[in-house]
């Protein structure tokens, strides 16, 4: 209760992150919870927690001298400690030149590329570890006061690997967010250059005709045999198939019998052999087709809930 008025948390960030890690729509207040299936509440409420938790940060001198001994290190102390919440681990772990960077959405959403619902907690990297600390502390200033920060986003991202996992699951007759360690590297194999670029997400030519029929009916496509029909006769590709990459492409994502946008603009280009791109963040899809001399012909996709 706050001035003798239920609380009402903000839930923007967390309802964007349960989306795009689940696929599904996440509830538009915090007592929706209660809606989800177990799993999802146990991930949901984990996302809220995340969002709205003070950023933390621990900066060591002098420390590990690799980026290998600082993934044994973080995976040595949760095992034999135990990892009694994912809150309690802190959004920032510097030694040196190298970090561990919680992927909490603020400002790195951990995905796994190829499975849905399971998400990376934690990464880690070994470049610009200042900066990283900039983007922190940056980031939760813009989510908490609503504010654009003097980004000046470009191409390039930050080179991570994945070290912690988690995935809501029941264990023996309990439901929580199971965790599991990347199998830890060894440095030969964990050394990269710092060259990661930014790009949209590839969408083939079954993806781009849902597309087109989601915009002819006002960002939703249905989810119906006659669609499935049309799908496998114009480009042998199921809307089962169709509908999972588009959800994978974390821009999607399933709304009842319907596939829907995530991100209240998405943003389109459509190539000349019927493939093309979509992105929700338009500064840097403007960047990146003026570097491939791709013309900036969207399509845009406009929700608001």
């Amino acid at each position: 209760m706050l001035g003798g008025l239920p609380y009402e948390p903000d839930i923007t960030l967390a309802r964007r992150n349960f989306s795009a890690i689940t696929g599904k729509v996440a509830p538009e207040h915090y007592s929706g919870i209660h809606e989800l299936s177990r799993c999802d509440g146990i991930l949901f409420r984990a996302l809220v927690q995340e969002s709205l938790a003070p950023v933390s940060i621990i900066h060591g001198y002098n420390g590990y001298k690799t980026e290998s001994g600082l993934r044994h290190a973080f995976a040595d102390i949760c095992e034999k400690k135990g990892i009694d919440a994912i809150g309690s681990i802190p959004s920032l772990v510097i030694s040196n030149q190298y970090c561990l960077v919680k992927g909490n959405g603020v400002p790195f959403l951990g995905l796994n590329a190829t499975a849905k619902d399971e998400w990376v907690v934690v990464f880690s990297a070994r470049h610009n570890s200042v900066k990283l600390i900039l983007e922190v502390i940056w980031s939760k200033i813009s989510c908490h006061f609503d504010k654009k920060m003097p980004w000046n986003d470009g191409l390039y991202m930050d080179s991570g690997k994945p070290l912690l996992r988690a995935k809501a699951g029941q264990v023996e007759d309990k439901f929580a967010l199971v965790c599991w360690f990347e199998q830890n590297k060894e440095e030969k194999h964990l050394k990269r250059d710092d060259d990661n670029v930014w790009e949209p997400a590839s969408l083939g030519k079954a993806e781009m005709l849902a597309i087109n029929i989601m915009v002819g009916r006002g960002g939703y496509l249905p989810l119906d045999e006659a669609l499935n029909e049309y799908l496998v006769d114009t480009h042998q590709a199921t809307l089962n198939d169709v509908s999972q990459n588009l959800i994978m492409t974390r821009l999607f994502m399933q709304d009842g019998n319907h596939i829907r946008p995530i991100y209240n603009q998405t943003h389109i280009v459509t190539l000349d052999d019927d493939t093309g791109y979509a992105s929700s963040e338009r500064d840097r899809f403007d960047l990146w087709c003026d570097q491939n001399e791709i013309p900036r012909h969207y399509t845009n996709i406009i929700l608001w809930d």
